[in-house]
């Protein structure tokens, strides 16, 4: 079969062709920048741990720089300690002399920020800023001076009580102003404690007794002599000193990467140097990564009073450069159109031997089998093309064989299968028919039998002893159980042959209860039975056939007193739901099991064979309910109840035969 818009065989094949081109390039693209950007991030890392590696190199060097300055001051304040004479300027309290000494070194010694005099018990002896008498706020430090008798090398916090008492210079100094680290409301601060980088020489007597001691100090805060100089020996990075996570001397500009003193340090690095650790990796500031190594500052007691550190943004030290960058793009671009092409080539090998197939199944399409129209070309198809060819082609002949044979078959199987069908119509036909002429034939000498038995027990033609009367009853008992089977067998011979014609009109179910009541009332007095009807007076008057429903609850009912012991009780009610009306009949007799709910429905059928011998009848009634039940477009089935015994429902349309106006409603049902 033609489609609505048919297309030349090759554009289809080159449709074929550019997807697997396309698909087949994407992957190659997809996988070369997986590649490129891989090698990068590998080489990334690489320089980023040798990076690293530098910096752990250039943190001694920065801590090299630091105390560079420790030994010429104590060589500087030891000379001074000897030409001097302090210590008998000590024991004489010449405090004219402690004046002058302090003005010579302070005029001497210009990048020297702090001198101090004191004695053995930290009382300051001589000082520019503190008054005599005083206790030094480093006084400890003396203690442990006056025990070791050796000079002492430290950093200390100076508080802000102590640096109010400095001069104004020193002041000045000191301070630094910053924003506190809140994006939303940052608040002006200023910075007033210093960091001192101190040197403390002991004073002897000629005894050898330390008698008092002198201390100066650097001052670190605003410090930028320290960060230039360590930045002289290693280019490209930076040097900075924090005080709980304030930079206090800082050179960090590199380009956009502007962290001056006052700016604040990263939060995972001042935990890291509270705790006591070195801090060594990548920090995420505003302008950028960084790499960093920072150290603990600690005081002569071991606290952390600050953290020196040295690093570099990120950028700065990348070695593999835009030129690198341009290499790998170049490669990459080579490589993929070189793959391109290849996969071009690898397309084509494969698209046109599928052209070929193609041509194959368009030939067994229309029945021409012949390979002689495929031309394979040897040199470019590839084996497993022509082998799946030839398979495809076999395969396709022994389809044709197939087809043909199971053709023939279903020819044959569907002859015998009519003639089958025929003769079983012929059959049912034939049985329908002498069911109903044998039924008629024996109802005649049947109701003859009755009548005269009637008579007979009528006592017509003379009286009749005890033992004749029981043989009229028996004769007149079995003979109408006789006539209703064969009323029964007549009745589904008309079910079967569609014979049967239904008369519906509105009925009255509290009369027709009523009269089955009445019907069966000897029956349940001879088992002591008791029936309850409860039904609706409120209850819409059904549309279906009175006599069929009468049989329909007669069968129903019927069986309910058959099968229902001695002193039982049944139950027969009716309720309407939605647009259906439920008939139940609820027993408490013997019961039936779940498995053989369906099977009594069936025509011949009992739910046990044993039944059959303990009760009268073959097995009609239910399968004729149904039937009739189904006529009148409802549904009938079993149930057990669970207080012993059975459950018949029935439901049926209120109105299952709506006829058009002007119609006949008989007609429709019929």
């Amino acid at each position: 079969m033609k489609s609505k818009h048919p297309e030349e065989p090759m554009k289809r094949i080159n449709r074929i062709r550019n997807h697997l081109l396309l698909g087949f390039s994407i992957v190659i693209m997809i996988t070369i920048i997986s590649l490129a950007s891989f090698f990068i991030y590998q080489l990334n890392i690489i320089e980023t741990r040798n990076v690293t590696e530098r910096l752990n190199v250039a943190i001694e060097t920065a801590w090299d720089l630091y105390n560079a300055k420790d030994v010429s001051i104590e060589t500087a304040l030891s000379f001074t300690i000897q030409h001097t004479n302090l210590s008998t300027l000590i024991n004489e309290e010449n405090t004219i002399a402690f004046d002058g000494i302090i003005a010579d070194l302070s005029n001497m010694y210009l990048d020297i920020d702090y001198f101090v005099i004191t004695d053995a018990k930290g009382e300051v002896l001589g000082s520019s800023s503190y008054n005599r008498g005083e206790t030094w706020f480093l006084a400890n430090l003396i203690e442990a001076l006056v025990q070791n008798k050796k000079p002492i090398y430290t950093t200390e916090i100076m508080p802000s009580k102590e640096v109010s008492k400095q001069s104004w210079e020193f002041q000045k100094k000191v301070e630094i102003s910053y924003y506190s680290n809140d994006s939303n409301n940052p608040q002006a601060s200023v910075f007033n404690q210093g960091l001192l980088k101190m040197v403390l020489v002991p004073i002897y007597d000629s005894r050898k007794n330390v008698v008092g001691c002198l201390s100066a100090g650097i001052v670190l805060n605003n410090n930028q002599k320290l960060p230039e100089e360590y930045t002289d020996r290693v280019p490209n990075t930076y040097l900075s000193i924090g005080v709980e996570g304030l930079r206090i001397c800082s050179n960090i500009s590199v380009d956009d990467f502007y962290y001056p003193t006052g700016s604040l340090q990263d939060e995972t690095l001042v935990e890291t140097i509270r705790s006591g650790q070195r801090f060594s990796g990548k920090i995420y500031p505003s302008g950028g990564p960084s790499l960093i190594v920072n150290d603990p500052i600690k005081n002569f007691e071991g606290k952390v009073v600050g953290n020196i550190g040295v690093g570099a943004p990120l950028f700065a030290f990348i070695e593999f450069n835009n030129s690198n960058v341009w290499m790998i793009l170049m490669i990459s671009l080579i490589i993929f159109v070189l793959a391109v092409a290849l996969v071009s080539l690898i397309s084509s090998i494969i698209t046109k031997p599928i052209y070929q197939l193609q041509a194959l199944s368009k030939a067994i399409r229309e029945n021409d089998l012949k390979p002689s129209n495929i031309k394979w070309q040897e040199k470019h198809t590839p084996i497993e093309i022509r082998e799946l060819a030839e398979s495809i082609l076999q395969m396709a002949k022994e389809l044709v064989n197939e087809k043909r044979l199971l053709e023939y078959k279903v020819n044959e199987r569907t002859q015998q299968l009519v003639a089958t069908v025929g003769k079983l119509e012929t059959a049912i036909k034939y049985k329908s028919q002498f069911l109903a002429n044998m039924s008629h034939e024996l109802r005649t000498p049947l109701n003859s039998i009755i009548g005269f038995a009637q008579l007979l027990q009528d006592k017509l033609y003379g009286g009749l002893n005890e033992e004749q009367e029981d043989y009229v009853a028996t004769i007149i008992e079995s003979s109408n159980h006789l006539l209703d089977l064969i009323n029964d067998i007549l009745d589904l011979v008309k079910l079967d042959q569609h014979i049967e014609k239904l008369l519906p009109a509105h009925l009255d179910l509290n009369k027709i209860f009523s009269d089955l009541s009445d019907l069966f009332r000897p029956q349940l007095r001879t088992k002591a039975l008791t029936l309850h009807i409860t039904a609706a007076n409120d209850l819409p008057h059904p549309h279906w056939d009175a006599q069929k429903l009468k049989q329909i609850l007669i069968n129903v009912v019927s069986n309910a007193i058959k099968f229902t012991p001695q002193d039982g009780t049944i139950t027969l009610s009716a309720v309407k739901v939605e647009d259906d009306i439920w008939i139940t009949v609820k027993d408490s007799g013997i019961g039936i099991p779940t498995e053989m709910a369906e099977k009594v429905f069936l025509a011949f059928q009992q739910a046990d064979s044993s039944y059959t011998k303990l009760y009268r009848g073959v097995g009609l009634g239910l399968s004729i309910s149904k039937n009739l039940v189904e006529l009148h477009q409802g549904k009938i089935w079993l149930e057990p109840n669970p207080d012993g015994g059975t459950i018949v429902s029935i439901r049926l349309p209120i109105d299952p035969f709506p006829a058009p106006s002007g119609t006949d409603p008989s007609d429709k049902a019929n």
